[in-house]
């Protein structure tokens, strides 16, 4: 609440600049506003001293002065000893952006994998002959594509043949370059099924693959305008921008509202 009268325990009455009950409970926190621009001088240790008498009058939770010149050392020294907290409330300059995120820049280094070939599939000559049998009995392409019914079978696992040689290369690929590269897949246990055909025997695969990539980069900044600072001298400002100024506004009864619409 704003610009009150409250009475203490001397049942004196005391002009309060703003007064604070936090989070609904009965914490009450005292403001005390100075801007003394007209003669530019700093708050001084009488001030402090007056500020606390009301507080101690009033049994007040915390008090806070707010200013926007500053305040004198014996002010400082003083306010310290007694937990009055001092604030300064100034303009936003340029100098304060110093220190602080006003853009960040998001660099994605994008790789993938293309051109995923078989260069060679190398079997014994028996392995050879029925491998290329059973292509022929089952009328398939020896160009072999995702669609074809040709697997890599090891136990009870069973992974088409483009599908499973794509995974190699993708696992061989890491930390790889950009540009063309090549490996060779042993079987390791795996054999070659076409459709439900009895599994053959290979003894490697010799792959091709491309690693091609691409960089994006986002920068995202804020069209926020910082208006004001306040310093409560503990190295923790908090800015106060243009929208947080226009976004509330006080009432005839001295409270702090939302504007309608917002």
């Amino acid at each position: 609440m704003h610009d009150i009268r409250v009475i203490g325990n001397s049942d004196v009455k005391h002009q309060i600049d703003v007064t604070i009950n936090k989070d609904g409970q009965n914490h009450r926190i005292l403001v005390e506003c100075k801007d003394f621009d007209i003669r530019g001088a700093k708050v001084g240790l009488d001030v402090v001293r007056s500020f606390r008498s009301v507080l101690e009058d009033t049994g007040a939770d915390s008090g806070l002065i707010l200013t926007c010149n500053g305040f004198t050392r014996d002010a400082k020294k003083y306010a310290k000893s007694k937990g009055i907290k001092l604030a300064l409330l100034r303009e936003f300059t340029k100098k304060d952006h110093e220190g602080r995120i006003q853009k960040i820049v998001l660099q994605m280094n994008l790789r993938f994998l293309s051109a995923v070939s078989v260069e060679e599939i190398e079997f014994d000559p028996q392995n050879r002959s029925a491998f290329f049998h059973q292509l022929q009995t089952t009328g398939l392409n020896p160009k072999i594509t995702k669609e074809c019914p040709i697997y890599f079978v090891k136990g009870k696992d069973k992974i088409q043949f483009v599908d499973f040689l794509s995974g190699v290369a993708e696992r061989n690929s890491i930390d790889q370059p950009l540009g063309r590269h090549s490996v060779r897949h042993l079987p390791d246990g795996w054999r070659i099924s076409i459709l439900d055909g009895s599994p053959i025997d290979f003894r490697y695969v010799d792959l091709e693959y491309v690693i091609s990539g691409d960089t994006m980069i986002n920068e995202i900044t804020s069209n926020r305008i910082a208006e004001l600072i306040l310093d409560d001298f503990s190295g923790s400002d908090l800015v106060i921008y243009e929208d947080q100024l226009t976004h509330c506004q006080i009432d005839e009864q001295g409270n702090v509202v939302k504007k309608l619409g917002e």
